[in-house]
């Protein structure tokens, strides 16, 4: 059923992409010395970061003046409120690799300007370090001579976006073993793209016609070959068997009507007769940038440094409008921050003390209790492990301020509280959607004696400690659990303002 009675369920849960943040990372300079008094044997890499999307550029050995010039696409649902999240590394084979610094750049500046060309934005909570990117806007458009015309114009190593597809997986149904037909397969669904990472639903448990109701969004660089792989995978054997396939070809996609089959079954291939997968699948190609801005000098420096602050701040935003609503149903778009005194735009400076709150960059926030946290528990007697899903929390404390949380969730299996877990850190939202799953080997006649340990943590600021947002204690002394347990469980406050990372 859909969350809003006149949205159908696509509409919510795979909106139609703004378009595409070009990130080409040309170069970092004067990067910290981590490993040593002017020892020269710094392996910087840089990790990108925008919403759920992550990339790693590679590893340059040996200096602190790394050239990459190399460029990723990344694809982005609503303009306002997201942002570029810039973070360097040094490699270490002994130990961990060592911080070398951060940036952040709001999209709704590159959105609005298309194109900034050779800007540099200095590394945050670390003494020296600059890095240097070009930042392209690309709008989606649903004008199929846009996509024909970027795929009859690749040239050699063009790796370059051409193309957006967005899939949203509604069900599937007749997964039934022929050799056991009252067995029933822990279905999840699997989107492989010959350019990126494969992406993948949550699986659902104990089912041959099992609900799926999720979107992706793929990356098509070839539209004339492209092809996508969609695999209907049961998690309940022991080499996750791929149980139906189907395949996608980009360019016979591409000669539909609006580049688009609408919601409607396909055959999947396999030892199943008549196994169906429900899916909608869709294009959208990529307009070029519509203007183009390059930053001004700040000094003489023989013309190459110029000035941006590691967070951005648009002299005016326009787009999107000011409610962004996800399909969760929450507004979880974060206000815009900046920590720097002023901000140069167009060779103008700004004061930025009337737009930060000095007060935020204490960190300080009320812990309510008005905080909750969504997941699902089973208990896999044949793998005897206890599987938490971690999908999302909301109304966490600090949602509504300038400045919102960057919360990440920590999970232990008590009273062994060594079994330590976390999800990643989702930034700048009181609302944030984690859809991470942890599996902990527990046999089936100790799982009563534990409980699940959960804290919700915010990761924001330099300290070595981080502030508890709220916790929850779950018993599994509960007969439930072999079918699964699915709820929002409310956070309560923790007797502990701040807890080691």
């Amino acid at each position: 059923m859909p969350l809003v009675d006149s949205i159908p369920n696509k509409v919510l849960k795979c909106p139609d992409s703004a378009g595409v943040l070009r990130v080409k990372l040309i170069r970092a300079s004067d990067l910290v010395d981590n490993d040593g008094f002017g020892s020269g044997k710094s392996d910087p890499y840089v990790i990108m970061t925008v919403g759920a999307h992550t990339h790693r550029f590679p590893t340059i050995m040996d200096t602190f003046n790394p050239h990459w010039d190399l460029t990723y696409d990344f694809p982005i649902e609503v303009i306002q409120g997201q942002e570029l999240l810039i973070e360097v590394y040094d490699e270490d084979d002994r130990q961990d690799d060592e911080f070398l610094g951060r940036a952040k750049i709001q999209t709704s500046v590159v959105a609005e300007r298309g194109f900034l060309e050779g800007y540099w934005v200095e590394l945050d909570e670390i003494a020296c370090g600059k890095v240097q990117v070009d930042l392209s806007w690309l709008p989606v458009t649903a004008d199929s001579s846009v996509v024909k015309a970027a795929a009859k114009n690749i040239i050699n190593d063009d790796h370059s976006a051409k193309g957006l597809v967005h899939i949203y997986i509604d069900s599937c149904s007749g997964l039934v073993n022929q050799r056991d037909p009252d067995y029933k397969h822990s279905p999840m669904v699997r989107v492989i793209s010959p350019h990126e990472k494969s992406q993948q639903s949550w699986p659902k448990y104990f089912t041959n016609e099992p609900i799926i109701e999720q979107g992706f969004v793929m990356l098509t660089k070839a539209p004339y070959t492209d092809e996508l792989r969609i695999d209907v995978i049961d998690t309940a054997s022991k080499k996750d068997e791929v149980i139906g396939t189907c395949n996608i070809r980009i360019w016979t996609l591409i000669e539909q009507p609006g580049m688009e089959y609408s919601l409607q079954p396909w055959l999947l291939k396999g030892k199943m007769s008549d196994a169906k997968i429900v899916m909608s699948v869709s294009v959208r190609g990529l307009l070029p940038p519509q203007c183009e801005l390059k930053p001004s000098k700040t000094g003489a420096n023989n013309g190459e440094s110029f000035s941006a602050p590691s967070t951005v701040i648009p002299d005016a935003v326009k787009g999107e409008e000011a409610l962004e609503m996800s399909w969760s149903g929450y507004d979880d778009s974060p206000l815009e921050e900046n920590t720097a005194d002023e901000l140069s735009i167009d060779g103008s400076i700004y004061n930025l003390g009337d737009i930060v709150d000095p007060m935020t960059t204490l960190r300080k926030r009320h812990i309510g209790n008005q905080g909750k946290i969504r997941l699902n528990i089973i208990y896999d007697e044949n793998k005897q492990e206890l599987k938490v899903f971690v999908h999302e929390a909301a109304n966490l404390p600090g949602s509504y301020l300038p400045d919102p949380p960057d919360p990440y969730v920590k999970l232990y299996l008590m009273p062994d509280k060594k079994k330590k877990k976390k999800t990643a850190v989702v930034k700048d939202t009181g609302s944030p959607k984690f859809n991470e799953e942890f599996d902990f080997s527990i046999e089936h006649n100790d799982v009563p004696k534990h409980f699940l340990k959960l804290t919700v943590v915010d990761k924001k600021g330099v300290f070595a400690k981080s502030k508890i947002l709220g916790g929850v204690e779950i018993a599994l002394d509960n007969p439930g659990l072999k079918q699964g347990l699915a709820d929002w469980y409310p956070l309560e406050d923790s007797e502990k303002e701040t807890e080691s990372d």
